[in-house]
């Protein structure tokens, strides 16, 4: 089974449990790793974990993912949608939320960084020589 692009809203009264998952979409961040690595825009990508628990009763677990941008935000988000719909499903549906909001904790996962990528990049440069 394939993920699904929905479009949501958290109804009034929910409370939001945020954290970072024990268990991580591996095949969504790996897609996502390569798509960032040919974009100069991608600042950096985190993975958290949303627990919504509804006014009624019940809860949904989710994981959320936030990707920082410095140009062309709404292309690159739209790109990691379609990218993410193109994998199998993981434990839980995965959201794509703005990076630095009420959908982190401290614990949040960077699976990717500028930063990263240049000392990857530099650090295999040296090792040639």
């Amino acid at each position: 089974m394939k993920n699904s692009i929905e479009l949501s809203t958290i109804p009034a009264g929910s409370k939001i449990r945020v954290g970072a998952p024990a268990e991580r979409p591996e095949g969504a961040i790996d897609a996502l790793l390569k798509l960032f690595a040919g974009k100069e825009n991608v600042v950096s990508a985190r993975l958290g974990l949303m627990e919504i628990q509804y006014p009624e009763g019940g809860s949904e677990f989710m994981y959320t993912i936030g990707i920082e941008c410095s140009a062309d935000e709404t292309s690159t988000i739209q790109e990691a949608i379609d990218t993410i719909s193109t994998i199998r499903e993981g434990r839980w549906p995965i959201s794509i939320v703005p990076p630095a909001s009420q959908y982190f904790s401290s614990e949040a996962i960077v699976f990717y960084s500028q930063n990263t990528k240049r000392k990857n990049f530099l650090g295999r440069l040296l090792r040639r020589n």
